[in-house]
């Protein structure tokens, strides 16, 4: 009996190891599954077993925010090479690059974000450019800058006697935003203005600032007259706890219909003196304020070159 319960055993073994070898013979076999990522751990436990069961397709990874590229080359109306433009990149209105043009009038800059950006150059003898450019990251963006030349407006600076003044700072209100220096002759040149009429300044220590409005781009042979400048000196008193005050010259603006300060000075308890330099020949008031409230204004006449005495400014808060 005991050798046919053995008989009957060894029987079974053998049909199920056949019955498991056919079963792995007729299913086709299917790719090793790739392993779960690491980071999968951080998920849920339901969010894991997804992933085990239809783990996530592979792909490239994900491109960063800062991998835009903006390149290109500065030239003229001519096509001549601009070298060394000044230019600059403004992501929401706020710097993200700067650089210049090289010899060839080529620029690049790298590392940039996606979207949206404005890119400006300058150069003191053209038209400023400022145009916006739509980056995508991983697709090198590569223009042509155009310069425009602009118009011209030449001149000189003088004294009161006609003679030329060197070393003045010379400036519009065009966009262009540049000054230039009077040469030995007084002469001065600038470049790559507007069509529009604008303000012209002269200025230079020892001299009041001068200011010619509606000046026409284009025109030559303008002078520019500087006076030497007057002083305005005077005594401060100081009424207790006042931690500060200031102290300007004002006149009213015809042009632009109100005041404008042209020299101010702050002044702490301690400083008993004051001295502003720098101002034109006319009516001035000194108005001295205490934060954004005056307290004391007194009306001046000032001559060129004359150094004025002003009446002693008491420092007092008012109710």
């Amino acid at each position: 009996m005991k050798k046919v319960r053995l008989a009957v055993g060894a029987v079974f073994v053998l049909v199920v190891c056949a019955l498991v070898a056919y079963r792995l013979a007729s299913t086709p076999q299917s790719e090793p599954r790739p392993p779960v990522a690491a980071a999968s751990a951080t998920g849920t436990a339901t969010e894991r077993a997804l992933e085990h069961d239809h783990p996530p397709q592979r792909s490239a990874p994900p491109v960063t925010q800062h991998a835009a590229q903006l390149s290109g080359r500065v030239v003229d109306e001519r096509a001549r090479v601009v070298e060394g433009a000044a230019l600059r990149i403004e992501v929401s209105g706020r710097e993200r690059a700067a650089g210049s043009s090289d010899a060839n009038g080529r620029f690049s800059f790298s590392g940039l974000p996606a979207g949206g950006v404005t890119l400006s150059a300058v150069t003191g003898r053209h038209r400023p450019h400022r145009r916006e450019y739509e980056l995508v990251a991983g697709q090198p963006l590569d223009v042509e800058i155009v310069l425009s030349t602009g118009r011209v407006l030449a001149g000189r600076v003088v004294d009161r006697a006609g003679r030329p003044i060197a070393g003045a700072s010379v400036g519009t209100s065009d966009d262009s935003a540049f000054a230039v220096s009077s040469d030995d002759g007084g002469e001065f040149e600038l470049l790559g203005l507007g069509e529009q009429p604008l303000t012209l300044f002269a200025s230079k220590p020892g001299y009041a600032p001068r200011h010619e409005r509606g000046v026409r781009p284009g025109a030559r042979g303008v002078t520019l007259r500087l006076d030497p400048e007057a002083i305005l000196s005077g005594l401060v008193e100081w009424a207790p706890n006042v931690e500060a005050a200031t102290v300007s010259v004002c006149s009213f603006d015809s042009h632009f219909e109100r005041e404008l300060c042209t020299a101010r000075v702050l002044l702490r308890p301690g400083q008993s003196e004051f001295r502003l330099a720098g101002i034109a020949e006319g009516r001035h008031d000194v108005v001295v304020e205490i934060g954004d409230r005056e307290i004391a204004r007194t009306r001046v006449l000032v001559r060129a070159g004359e150094l004025v005495t002003v009446p002693t400014l008491r420092v007092e808060p008012r109710d």
